[in-house]
């Protein structure tokens, strides 16, 4: 007949149950571990610039992000080069179709899903490369669903991501006019450096007769008024003062 198991037995199997539930537990923080490092990576590797751009911190190079309008936009491989040739984004003008190596850098799978379909707001699948046959009508596109470059047609319409390579600091990025107002919130992201600009990044115009204040030398006029290319009225030329003294900050009344 079975026996009864001793203390000594009872204390060796209470004992192995502990190293169990021990493993059990490491597993769930090892997996819990997996699971959100890659976006602890991801929130230091990639900076928003406003709504309209992500930078890369670990390779330099800044993205474009893409409106509900622009999104769904297919072009050929020489209309995506003449799109980003024109683009002016995030007060700047040096955009470009990316590298093949370049979009590679959106598809390291230490980052999922820091890539680009949990990274910028409109993940875009299929995208155009700078690379092109010389010799024939092929081009290479990037193809982040399955994380590899291959050839087509240049005459078929995919989509585009835009960008470029930044030289500068992360301040830069984030206020490239140098006028105090943040991409994003900057409703003139190509200010001239020195000029006042109020809280959306424009020029100032204080007595709002549509002369800036840099320029106006009739800086109280009263609303409504008409006034000439200096700011002054038909009847406030003896009291024309001297431009003011320009300022790269921004107005304190936002």
């Amino acid at each position: 007949m079975f026996q009864n198991t001793s203390p000594p037995d009872r204390t060796r199997l209470r004992a192995i149950r502990w190293k169990l539930l021990l493993v059990y537990l490491f597993l769930i923080f090892l997996t819990s571990y997996e699971l959100f490092l890659p976006q602890a990576r991801a929130a230091e590797r990639f900076v928003p610039i406003g709504n309209v751009a992500v930078l890369d911190a670990k390779t330099s190079l800044m993205w474009e992000e893409k409106t509900l309008d622009s999104a769904g936009r297919l072009m050929t491989w020489s209309e995506a080069q003449a799109y980003c040739r024109d683009l002016r984004l995030a007060g700047f003008r040096d955009w470009r179709l990316p590298t093949p190596l370049e979009c590679k850098t959106l598809m390291d799978r230490r980052y999922i899903p820091a890539g680009p379909a949990g990274l910028l707001r409109f993940p875009l699948a299929w995208c155009w490369t700078a690379w092109r046959n010389p010799l024939g009508c092929e081009a290479w596109l990037a193809d982040f669903a399955a994380g590899t470059i291959y050839k087509a047609d240049s005459r078929t319409c995919l989509f585009v991501r835009a960008v470029r390579t930044h030289s500068g600091s992360l301040a830069a990025a984030l206020d490239p006019d140098h006028d105090g107002v943040l991409t994003g919130e900057d409703m003139c992201p190509e200010t001239p450096a020195g000029v006042p600009v109020d809280s959306a990044g424009c020029l100032r115009d204080s007595d709002e007769d549509g002369v800036n204040d840099a320029l106006d030398r009739c800086p109280d006029t009263p609303l409504f008024s008409t006034v000439g290319p200096n700011g002054c009225g038909p009847g406030e030329a003896g009291k024309a003062k001297p431009p003011r003294e320009r300022t790269t900050s921004s107005t304190n009344a936002r």
